[in-house]
């Protein structure tokens, strides 16, 4: 899971800032700059997966692509609630009856670094590059298209990996 220490290392300020606009929001009674925070907090961690890891990291996972990628998008969910829960928290005490819209911010983002995560191991072991690029911005635009460029990317995810996880490569 080198993606949230790495990211988190190179990016701590921006997520300290969310955790201010957080507080901020709530103590002026803002609830959109709360949003703004909690969205913040997910695009930072969506540029935790922009670069790919050394292949070696990688083969010595020794796993299947499947079980490679239910991993990955499991330790994500879980750092990004880690990062995530102190501006939960303080939002929906601070601002209940937007409970239901906190929430959806907080799934749609999961979904949205899902496809993130996606997008990086279907272009592996290059960069993502134009192709997985316009699909994310097709889902930032049209986010029920998630729908379909989650499992894409999963499916070109798989084909990706299972050389370097079978030992093929």
């Amino acid at each position: 899971p080198f993606e949230f220490a790495a990211g988190f290392r190179q990016n701590f300020l921006l997520v300290g800032a969310a955790y201010f606009l957080a507080f901020m929001a709530v103590g002026v009674g803002n609830f959109n700059l709360g949003a703004f925070s909690q969205l913040l907090v997910g695009f930072v961690c969506m540029s935790f997966y922009a670069k790919p890891e050394n292949e070696y990291y990688v083969w010595a996972f020794r796993a299947t692509p499947r079980q490679f990628l239910y991993r990955k998008l499991k330790t994500c969910g879980l750092h990004f609630t880690a990062i995530s829960v102190p501006i939960l928290i303080p939002l929906l005490a601070g601002f209940p009856e937007q409970t239901t819209v906190l929430l959806g911010i907080y799934l749609l983002t999961l979904l949205y670094l899902a496809a993130a995560l996606l997008a990086k191991y279907s272009a592996y072991p290059s960069a993502q590059s134009l192709p997985q690029g316009v699909l994310l911005g097709l889902a930032f635009f049209f986010p029920p298209a998630l729908l379909g460029i989650i499992p894409f990317l999963y499916a070109k995810s798989i084909e990706k990996l299972n050389p370097f996880l079978n030992g093929t490569h």
